[in-house]
């Protein structure tokens, strides 16, 4: 991620400059030399602004959408759907996707394992394991999800594989949670 920013700043620096020569030119044949440094002062801020405005490249989990065609695809690898249970302004939520569940899902793209993100506060559509047209809250509250983060396991027919991790407990024993979960959850995958 450090080299992303970097690279945006980079950017965001290119961004500024040219912006700035363009207008000081403009405004320096103008006469209105007194506003140059306003001008100046808010392309920098607006420059600086945009990348604060979206999340970094990898920063966040892909938003469930087709929960049957995604839990189907995560099982003909022998890998269970991984749901991470959400919502805006969650400090623990943030924590256990950004030091747990992605860095896992950067490791396991080849695997097959698949994590999603349904946000309990959200009207995004959702198709859920029947086939069935829902949102992300109404899923949510279906399955009983009252706590976040929550991190659940299903496998294709939308069957809990695992027992669910409900917040964010003991930090340092959150990864050997996961890892559990995981390993239960591909144990029962492969029984059936």
């Amino acid at each position: 991620m450090r080299n992303s920013r970097q690279g945006l700043g980079r950017c965001v620096a290119k961004c500024v400059v040219k912006c700035a020569n363009k207008h000081v030119a403009r405004l320096a044949e103008t006469g209105a030399a007194r506003a140059k440094h306003g001008v100046i002062g808010a392309l920098i801020l607006a420059c600086l602004a945009a990348p604060l405005a979206h999340p970094a490249p990898g920063s966040t989990l892909v938003p469930a959408a087709d929960l049957r065609a995604e839990a189907g695809e995560a099982a003909r690898h022998g890998e269970p759907l991984l749901i991470l249970y959400s919502r805006q302004n969650c400090p623990y939520c943030d924590e256990v996707r950004k030091i747990w569940l992605l860095p896992l899902g950067r490791d396991a793209k080849q695997s097959g394992l698949a994590i999603r993100q349904i946000d309990q506060d959200s009207d995004r559509p959702l198709i859920d394991f029947a086939g069935n047209p829902s949102t992300h809250a109404r899923f949510a509250a279906s399955r009983k999800i009252t706590l976040v983060p929550v991190v659940a396991a299903y496998g294709p027919r939308g069957q809990r594989l695992a027992d669910d991790i409900v917040g964010l407990r003991l930090r340092d024993f959150y990864g050997a949670y996961l890892d559990a979960q995981l390993d239960e959850a591909r144990s029962r995958l492969r029984e059936r």
